[in-house]
């Protein structure tokens, strides 16, 4: 499918938020995919967060991957995943008012996982899917939550993931009682997927496409 690469800054209520687009001709769909620890190094140009946004291109999604507030040039100062929330509502208000009222998948990649989760819990919003990339249940100490989740997700880390293991996940998962998910648990890998980046991505296209 042909699209474009498209660089823009989007509004936020702190002034700006730094943004990279999957552009198809004419987008039916619209993926977003948030990045790891901002505090940490963690950017749009994470190769975790790169993959969510390429799975969503090749499943003919506009996919956004953006800056969190006071990363790159997005404006703003680290919000601890609450004002993190605001940043996605800000881009969801911008494609709803660029492109109309299209399916939205939510996704993220460790700390944009958690930020994700604060957003569900916070906004009434009900995307088309969800993807949760390496949440970190242990790392955040994160207990069941009491809220159901508002689309299908998928749930996926390594069975190496220095900041969760698959049964901390298991555990947090059945303690939620989350119905509608998928927890996908790869071998041989870390939290950041390495060496196994191209089955990750396999794995979110094949939950995009079902």
């Amino acid at each position: 499918m042909a699209f474009r690469i498209v660089q823009t800054l989007i509004p936020a209520p702190h002034g700006q938020l730094e943004s990279v687009l999957f552009l198809p001709r004419d987008p039916e769909r619209i993926l977003i995919a948030m990045h790891p620890h901002p505090l940490h190094g963690g950017t749009l140009h994470n190769k975790v967060t790169y993959a969510l946004a390429d799975a969503g291109r090749e499943t003919g999604h506009l996919s956004i991957r953006f800056n969190f507030r006071g990363v790159g040039k997005s404006t703003g100062e680290y919000g601890e995943t609450f004002g993190e929330a605001e940043d996605l509502l800000a881009v969801l208000e911008w494609c709803q008012t660029e492109y109309g009222p299209l399916p939205v998948t939510l996704t993220g990649f460790s700390f944009g996982s958690r930020t994700l989760l604060n957003f569900l819990r916070n906004y009434a919003f009900k995307p088309e899917k969800l993807v949760f990339a390496g949440l970190p249940v242990t790392f955040f100490g994160l207990i069941p939550e009491s809220f159901l989740l508002p689309a299908p997700a998928l749930f996926i880390q390594g069975d190496q993931d220095e900041f969760v293991s698959p049964e901390a996940m298991k555990q947090f998962l059945t303690d939620s009682g989350w119905q509608s998910h998928q927890l996908t648990i790869l071998p041989g890998c870390d939290h950041f997927f390495n060496r196994h980046i191209h089955t990750f991505k396999h794995q979110v296209c094949d939950f995009l496409t079902t």
